[in-house]
């Protein structure tokens, strides 16, 4: 199980909101750029990515080992999961986590991908290590 071992999680989405005015465009700026219908529906695909990124109430970014993963998105699956053994393996560019109980057949596997591509200009962005079940 991940636990956040230094930084503060408000700070970073103090700093998420900030990221999230510059980055986020508004439709009308969008649509003032001379544009093919395919270009204009691309960008505003993307821009819909970057406020969702962006969002502190969808992601919280978190390091653990060199990359940084969505902790939110981690939480949320992890509650699911309280009868189930888990097993937690950070990649070069991936957090997997793996769960089964044992006796039946029920097992998974969840793969968080690195974003750390998104959050390289922030300065607060927690860090956590992964901490063995007890």
């Amino acid at each position: 199980m991940l636990e956040i071992v230094s930084g503060d999680i408000e700070a970073v989405k103090a700093e998420m909101k900030k990221a999230q005015a510059v980055k986020v465009k508004s439709l009308a700026e969008l649509k003032k750029k001379p544009c093919t219908y395919s270009q204009l529906e691309k960008a505003i695909r993307q821009n819909d990515f970057m406020k969702m990124m962006y969002s502190p109430s969808k992601t919280i970014p978190v390091k653990v080992g060199g990359i940084v993963i969505n902790y939110k998105l981690y939480e949320l699956f992890l509650k699911r999961l309280k009868r189930f053994e888990v097993k937690e393996t950070v990649l070069s560019d991936a957090l997997v986590v793996e769960y089964w109980e044992f006796g039946k057949a029920n097992k998974g596997k969840l793969t968080l991908d690195d974003i750390s591509e998104y959050f390289k200009e922030f300065q607060h962005v927690p860090v956590a290590g992964i901490e063995q079940y007890k």
